[in-house]
């Protein structure tokens, strides 16, 4: 297998292990309202592929699109904004589910026949480095945000 899809899986599935480790965890400012989301990839539901990628991880995913996502909720409705051409979709969000180290939301979009899920978790990484992790999933195109502790 070529080493670079190997490290590319690898920074993949090490949050998202890492995560599911600490999910006993418990923090009062786990939801997806009042923080500053940074957009750092996008990729594929079916085949995992980095789509869209931050300018920050374009030297890791050489052949994802360098782009911009905005994510913002007040606590009733998530807006999605591509800043590429500044479309924005607008969700209604509801807990789906919550355990204390995570809550997945169901989203639906206003005025589009949009469905998905987000969610939020806090990921701590190997170095001990921790950090607030927005997953949002639409349109078989899951989202990643994040925003340090």
């Amino acid at each position: 297998m070529n080493k670079k899809f190997i490290f590319v899986l690898v920074m993949l599935l090490v949050p998202v292990s890492v995560t599911t480790l600490f999910v006993g965890c418990t923090d009062n400012n786990l939801t997806v309202e009042n923080h500053n989301w940074t957009f750092n990839l996008a990729q594929s539901v079916e085949n995992g592929e980095v789509i869209y990628c931050s300018e920050e991880f374009s030297g890791i995913y050489e052949n994802a699109k360098t782009a911009e996502f905005l994510c913002d909720a007040d606590g009733t409705r998530i807006t999605f904004t591509d800043k590429t051409d500044n479309k924005k979709l607008i969700f209604a969000y509801e807990t789906e589910s919550s355990d204390g180290g995570g809550i997945i939301y169901r989203i639906k979009s206003d005025g589009a026949d949009i469905n998905g899920f987000a969610s939020v978790g806090i990921t701590e990484y190997v170095d001990g480095e921790k950090e607030y992790t927005l997953y949002v999933t639409f349109n078989n195109v899951s989202y990643k945000f994040t925003e340090k502790i």
